[in-house]
């Protein structure tokens, strides 16, 4: 499902439209909460300036991975959003708390620096409890990708060489 503002509609069944090339079926909706009730795999990767994703409309078992709010003045979820999660994981904790979600609820006092985890430690065995449970995990989690380099490059090394072993499995 794409959310889009109000006059956005037109973008957002683009992006569908595109999307049934790679077989998925996408709903456009202006409405956060209709978006909240179909979905627990949200992943924000907008330019907005003020919150799309109130805190309200986040299920039980839902993820959220923010990635557009990556600059100082951009915000995707509400501070309380932040909050609300029972795991928030960040890519870097020292970025991750001058820029992003994660800063907006630290500078709000909603959130403590001591509350997040680092993607790289939560890889970890010793992090494996942490880890989501299937379907039927409850928690509300957060990633708050603020943009590090290395992992983005890492992240294309993985994919470019699971397209490159298995050149069946591209879509």
């Amino acid at each position: 499902m794409v959310l889009t503002r109000a006059g956005s509609e037109a973008k957002g069944r683009k992006l569908a439209d595109d999307m049934k090339m790679y077989g998925f079926d996408v709903r456009v909706t202006t409405d956060p909460y209709e978006l909240g009730r179909a979905c627990r795999l949200i992943i924000t990767c907008t330019t907005a300036r003020e919150p799309v994703l109130p805190t309200a409309a986040v299920q039980p078992g839902t993820h959220i991975t923010a990635m557009g709010a990556d600059a100082h003045g951009k915000a995707e979820l509400e501070v309380s959003c932040a909050a609300a999660a029972d795991l928030v994981v960040v890519d870097s904790a020292e970025q991750n708390v001058e820029i992003g979600e994660v800063a907006r609820a630290v500078e709000a006092g909603v959130l403590a620096r001591k509350d997040l985890v680092e993607l790289g430690d939560l890889l970890q065995p010793s992090h494996a409890h942490l880890q989501r449970g299937g379907a039927v995990d409850q928690r509300i989690t957060l990633f708050d990708s603020s943009g590090v380099a290395v992992a983005d490059a890492a992240v294309a090394q993985m994919v470019y060489q699971e397209l490159t072993q298995a050149p069946s499995a591209r879509l």
